[in-house]
């Protein structure tokens, strides 16, 4: 006759616990290698745009990758580019509001990546999805989620060699903070290939 492990209460709040750390993971991270094998050790940095906001990131990507090793020089014959993405929550049991952010990145010999900035929902009802006028000054728009990516490019030939995103939660902490957690693990990452690595960025 087969008998039913019984699990002591120890037992089961260990259990509970894991299950509850596998299924709410912090932020995420994934990265895909292009090709061969990436082995440059001398890289560039540059954000998509020149924002304060980026210029002060760029600061962080630059200290994360000399940390590992890296030679980080304005002429190198690899370019790693990074940006932000905020998604914004709307009210409970509502839409989801995203911001879908898109720019250019400089000197890639014509291998643009193209990304623009569209606000599907506003609160003034100006939206792209949101036409109803008695919608205005209903809702406020708070980003609940930051996604942090990097992309390395051939500064010659402007072929994507490697890149990586990594998404989290802004969830007892500040958005600037978040990010600073998320680029660690990104850099990590460079030349290799991850998927839905789970990140602990508390």
């Amino acid at each position: 006759m087969l008998t039913i492990p019984r699990f002591t209460p120890l037992l089961a709040a260990i259990s509970a616990l894991a299950f509850a750390g596998a299924a709410f993971a912090d932020a995420r991270l994934n990265a895909t290698l292009y090709g061969d094998a990436f082995a440059a050790r001398v890289i560039s940095v540059e954000p998509l745009d020149d924002s304060t906001e980026n210029l002060q990131f760029e600061r962080e990507f630059v200290a994360q990758l000399e940390r590992q090793g890296f030679q980080v020089t304005d002429s190198a014959p690899s370019i790693l580019y990074f940006w932000m993405e905020d998604y914004l929550g709307g009210p409970a049991g509502g839409p989801s509001r995203k911001i879908l952010q898109f720019g250019g990145t400089k000197g890639t010999a014509g291998q643009d990546d193209a990304r623009v900035q569209l606000n599907l929902y506003s609160s003034q009802g100006g939206g792209l999805l949101n036409n109803d006028p008695g919608t205005a000054g209903e809702e406020r728009q708070n980003p609940n989620q930051v996604r942090v990516g990097a992309r390395i490019r051939a500064r010659s030939s402007g072929e994507r060699l490697w890149e990586a995103e990594a998404l989290g939660d802004i969830e007892g902490i500040d958005r600037d903070g978040l990010i600073r957690r998320l680029i660690p693990p990104i850099v990590r990452s460079v030349g290799t290939s991850v998927k839905n690595q789970n990140i602990d960025v508390k």
